[in-house]
């Protein structure tokens, strides 16, 4: 307010001295004689009107001026107030720019990191499951291999008893004709003919055990525990045709998952051989199982 009071009263009393002097101005200036008085000597003042009117219009003209300068200070103030203005909201705008883009920075840092964090979870899950996929597979393939082992092993003694089969087969034809032929030549001989008879039939009833013994050792799924050198007495109850009545497992030196084993294999051979040996079956036999890890 003060830096505007000095020009303003200023600019006040210019315009009252411009009122004041054209009022002046419109007077009828002339001059006044009075009477001369005698012995007196009067002097009259002459105002000049052409001067008087040069110095309002030139007191006008500072007026002017003063009051141009004036507006042109007031207009230069309000462009720079309004520059001013511009440059604040200017700067708040690139304030806001800059803060947006900062919280923009941080988003796609946050969203950087997380992203990095999902991928090595994501990694870590792909790779426990390829190592547990390829512990699965080695596991698998080490179960085929004992698996084809076994079989092997189960073949070969399949072979090998066939082959001893074919063989107890042969002798047994060849014991049968042999006791055929001493039949017929001692067919006059009842007690050479019963003891040839007995002779055969004890042949065949070995036979019959080994026949069983075989097949249920071809049945046998051996267990981990069960070790070489294993013997156990079966004894089995059947009835006509070899079916099973009952099993257990007598004298034994294994465990008892072995001892399960052994029960099992002989349920699996059921029925048991019949067919052949009608003349020495038996409702209930015993037989040796064994094992020497072959």
């Amino acid at each position: 307010m003060q830096e505007f009071g000095k020009p303003l009263l200023l600019a006040l009393g210019i315009h009252l001295g411009f009122i004041v002097l054209m009022v002046i101005g419109t007077w009828n200036w002339h001059t006044v004689q009075k009477p001369r008085l005698a012995g007196l000597n009067i002097e009259a003042v002459v105002v000049d009107a052409n001067d008087l009117n040069r110095q309002i219009e030139q007191a006008q003209k500072q007026a002017e001026t003063q009051k141009q300068r004036e507006d042109a200070i007031s207009r230069r103030k309000q462009q720079l107030e309004a520059q001013k203005l511009r440059e604040e909201v200017q700067d708040d705008a690139a304030n806001k720019r800059q803060q947006a883009l900062a919280e923009q920075r941080r988003l796609a840092d946050l969203e950087k990191q997380r992203k990095a964090v999902a991928d090595r979870k994501r990694q870590a899950e792909l790779d426990r499951k390829r190592k547990a996929q390829d512990e699965l597979v080695k596991k698998q393939q080490a179960e085929l291999d004992a698996i084809r082992k076994q079989r092997e092993d189960q073949q070969r003694k399949i072979d090998e008893e066939s082959a001893k089969l074919r063989q107890l087969a042969e002798d047994r034809k060849a014991r049968e004709k042999a006791a055929a032929d001493k039949r017929m030549r001692d067919q006059l001989n009842a007690e050479d003919a019963a003891r040839v008879r007995a002779e055969v039939l004890g042949t065949v009833a070995d036979e019959y055990l080994l026949v069983i013994q075989n097949k249920v050792t071809r049945n046998w799924i051996r267990p981990p525990t069960a070790k070489p050198g294993l013997r156990a007495i079966v004894k089995v109850t059947q009835i006509v045709g070899g079916d099973i009545v009952s099993v257990t497992v007598g004298q034994f030196n294994g465990d008892e998952a072995t001892r399960r084993s052994i029960i099992a294999a002989v349920q699996r051979a059921e029925p048991l051989p019949y067919s052949g040996f009608e003349e020495v079956f038996d409702r209930e036999i015993e037989f040796e199982f064994k094992y020497d890890g072959e």
